[in-house]
Formats: C-alpha cells, structure tokens, sequence
C-alpha cells in the first residue's frame, strides 16, 4: 500500500497529539502537518496538501459549514475524514453534502480511524459504527 500523507486539524492540543502518535504505529500512513484553527489549516494545505485531512470542523472556529465546504473545493483531491464528539441528523446530512467522505465519532476505537484513512486510498465512504 501506498504511504497516506494526513493533515490533522483539530482545536484541542490532546487530540492533534493522540492522533500523531496512533497514526506512528502504521508504516503506511505519514502525519505531515497540522492545524488549530481555520486559518491555519488554510494556509498549510496551501503549503502541502494532504491525501486525507482529519479535521474536527467544530474545534477550528469554523461557524459554517460553507467554510468548510470552501477549504475542500480549493483541495478537490484531498480525502476528508470529520472526526467530533457528537453529531445531529441535520449535521450528517449537511456534511455529506459539501463532500467529506468518512465521519468518525471520538469514541472510535484506532481499527475504525486507521479503517477509515486506508478507505481514502479506495475512494470509499466511511462511517464507524456509532455514526
């Protein structure tokens, strides 16, 4: 398999770091930046654009989904995988239909967050199981 370059952009210090260390475990999967805010995340997909971003839309300052909606259409080949702690039915819907492929709650477990990167590579849709 490939190497999966993945950018993580999440609010929350504790989180950016668990991922790092969970996605060191998988030879194939490469963490090549990060992100706190919405601006930042612009600018350094600007710099070197992912396969698959890992983002927490909720954590970011992103107040509109249209944001969002924006950051992917500038990187139409990047895999987006939203990772949050909870999600509405409205939510869901509104997610999938600005183009994020994969939706992860926190709770998964690493099998379903490495599930859903090496999914990227398929070009498939994921959802773990409490989605």
């Amino acid at each position: 398999m490939e190497n999966i370059k993945c950018h993580i952009s999440d609010g929350h210090f504790l989180v950016k770091q668990g991922l790092k260390h969970l996605l060191s475990n998988y030879d194939h999967i490469e963490f090549i930046n990060d992100s706190s805010n919405v601006k930042q995340l612009q600018e350094r997909l600007n710099e070197n654009a992912p396969d698959v971003l890992i983002v927490d839309h909720k954590t970011i300052g992103i107040k509109d989904i249209s944001e969002l909606e924006r950051v992917i259409k500038n990187h139409s080949t990047m895999y987006v995988l939203d990772i949050s702690d909870v999600y509405t039915e409205f939510e869901i819907k509104s997610i999938l239909n600005i183009g994020v492929q994969a939706m992860l709650l926190k709770e998964c477990d690493e099998e379903e967050i490495v599930q859903a990167i090496e999914a990227s590579v398929k070009k498939e849709r994921f959802f773990c199981g409490t989605v």
